[in-house]
């Protein structure tokens, strides 16, 4: 209980959401490290400071421990250019998908004595679980462009999960499941490595549904169920007979560069075709 314990010395009056989480970390830090958290100078941010005691702690200091996107996260978060939300309790990997097809990330700061001292989701603790979304907003937003074709595909996995047939591969494999779920919610990376991974885990499970895995070759009936899946996964995200060839591209002796290019740009466009106004509400 000891987080929990000097959480609530600490004045949370008046404090913004990105102040909060700061200060959430902060204490959670000085628990994990009590003699040695605060680091060195910083730098590497030349933003002025802001005025806020727990935000420009970040700006001044390399904290033990703490990756700098973690620290950019929260000075963005903090001027309202990472449009995020403070979470006190965990939402499901579907709750964040469709908060990524709106453009914003949260960052869940568990306040509930029942999980603040244990591993939640079996993998992480609380802190580290809050660092956890710090970074991957910093991985979300940081660059614009990656930003935009991020929200593309959350859009087209959300369209996706939403088909009766894609919700049977879902239901039916779990490796299927777990892979979709990662890509879709939880990667945050470059959009051509988004893509590259969803194509090789519903190959996967194409191969799997025969006992097979992508390991064993393919021969030409199961490279055509595998086409076919993809032309699907294409024509239900609305995107061009384009995208279709360059997926089947993907992965394989004939992708290069153009390539890649194209599904990103593909993916930028469903942002700026179908973007409704950022909302987190």
């Amino acid at each position: 209980m000891l987080f929990k314990e000097e959480l609530s010395k600490a004045d949370l009056h008046g404090l913004s959401e990105a102040e909060f989480a700061a200060l959430y970390v902060k204490v959670g830090l000085t628990i994990l490290r009590p003699t040695d958290w605060r680091g060195g100078a910083h730098n590497e941010f030349p933003y002025d400071l802001t005025g806020s005691e727990s935000i420009d702690l970040f700006l001044k200091h390399s904290l033990r421990s703490i990756p700098v996107s973690v620290n950019r996260s929260l000075y963005q978060w903090h001027i309202n250019k990472y449009p995020l939300k403070l979470y006190l309790e965990i939402p499901s990997s579907i709750e964040v998908l469709k908060m990524q097809t709106l453009g914003f990330r949260c960052v869940s700061c568990i306040t509930d004595p029942g999980l603040i001292e244990n591993y939640i989701l079996d993998e992480r603790d609380a802190l580290s679980f809050a660092l956890h979304d710090l970074i991957h907003a910093d991985h979300f937003f940081k660059n614009t462009d990656w930003m935009k074709a991020q929200v593309g595909f959350s859009r087209w996995m959300l369209t996706l999960h939403d088909n009766e047939e894609f919700k049977s591969w879902l239901n039916y494999d779990d490796q299927f499941a777990k892979g979709f779920f990662y890509a879709a919610s939880d990667m945050n990376s470059h959009p051509a490595h988004l893509v590259k991974h969803f194509k090789y885990i519903l190959t996967a499970a194409i191969l799997r549904s025969e006992n097979k895995t992508p390991q064993d070759g393919l021969n030409s009936q199961q490279i055509n169920k595998i086409h076919q899946w993809l032309e699907k996964s294409a024509s239900l995200g609305n995107f061009q007979t384009e995208f279709t060839n360059q997926l089947v591209a993907l992965n394989s002796e004939q992708e290069d560069l153009e390539c890649l290019k194209y599904l990103t740009l593909s993916l930028e466009n469903k942002f700026n075709l179908e973007s409704p106004a950022t909302s987190q509400n």
